[in-house]
């Protein structure tokens, strides 16, 4: 593990001063954190734990850079002796700026371009869609308007579809199985799990009409109706209406919260798909990582992660259709 600060005095090796660390991520959010707690101590032996707002932060697990950021926040406690950082990745200039502007037949993959453009934001992998949209947008966030984008495409392609940052690189990716596939086991990577099923944001009937508010058609799961009773949307007509509502009712059916906590593997990040056998609590099949918490301290590597059985993407529908 190794943590560099620089700033406009140079750069600073901090790694010896570091007790804890954890990096984390969620699949709802475009930006990764990393928290540190530094020693703080009247210690000639040791450096001073110079960190001021804005310094950029590089941080490693083992040989491979996991984040590259700025730190937006610093507590220090006298009692604990600590200093605790807390930084953010570029992500976070995607959620804290808005914009306004007018797409007229443009694709999301434009649309990330020219705001990446425009606020100075290096691009990597960019998803390909063909899908073209209108729309206005007032006082949204870069990210919303991203992802109002990349949503209105998912419904019509079925694809699902994930923004972040890797490292200093803005990239939209499809939410897929990759090459390899991390496989966590009870009684060898797997420290413990727990399951928990819910239907509170369950949809099951998604009724489609016009623009006079006349019923259009209509999409549900009559097997979930028959055993959960009726948890209905309504959508207005569109090109994509019946994608939308086929993509409503696979999103929102009943959930399987799965959480492990496991030996670290800097591969299991949220977006990516992990392979799960334990007998005890019956969990033996493929899942996507809708968040995870890695921690370093005391000399172990260990990570939480959130998992879910169905492929989601951050939906957003922000903005209006131009008159």
């Amino acid at each position: 593990m190794k943590l560099l600060r620089t700033n406009t005095k140079g750069t600073q090796d901090l790694t010896q001063l570091v007790s804890r660390s954890t990096w984390a991520g969620d699949i709802k959010s475009c930006s990764r954190s990393l928290e540190v707690d530094l020693v703080s101590l009247p210690d000639v032996e040791l450096p001073e734990a110079t960190v001021d707002l804005g310094d950029h932060v590089a941080f490693w697990g083992d040989t491979d850079q996991l984040f590259d950021g700025f730190v937006f926040s610093v507590q220090t406690a006298t009692d604990a002796r600590t200093k605790t950082i807390r930084c953010y990745d570029r992500g976070v200039y995607l959620n804290n700026n808005q914009g306004y502007y007018r797409f007229t037949n443009t694709t999301p993959e434009a649309v990330v371009q020219q705001l990446a453009g425009e606020f100075g934001l290096s691009l990597g992998a960019i998803a390909s869609t063909g899908h073209r949209f209108s729309r206005n947008f007032l006082g949204q966030s870069l990210y919303k308007i991203m992802a109002t984008g990349y949503t209105l495409a998912a419904a019509a392609t079925g694809e699902r579809y994930r923004i972040a940052f890797e490292l200093d690189k803005l990239t939209v990716r499809k939410k897929e199985q990759g090459k390899y596939t991390l496989v966590i086991k009870g009684g060898s990577n797997l420290l413990s799990a727990s399951v928990t099923e819910s239907i509170e944001n369950l949809v099951n009937r998604v009724r489609i009409v016009d623009d006079s508010y006349k019923l259009v058609t209509t999409q549900e799961n009559g097997g979930h109706i028959q055993q959960y009773g009726v948890m209905q949307r309504v959508i207005k007509q569109s090109d994509n209406s019946t994608e939308e509502a086929k993509a409503l009712l696979e999103d929102n059916g009943p959930t399987q919260k799965i959480t492990l906590e496991c030996i670290g593997d800097t591969r299991s990040i949220a977006g990516t798909m992990v392979a799960v056998q334990e007998p005890y609590t019956g969990l033996w099949g493929k899942f996507w990582v809708d968040s995870d918490t890695h921690t370093w301290a005391d000399g172990i590597y260990t990570n939480k992660l959130v998992l879910n059985f169905q492929n989601v993407m951050d939906e957003q529908e922000v903005g209006n259709l131009p008159e």
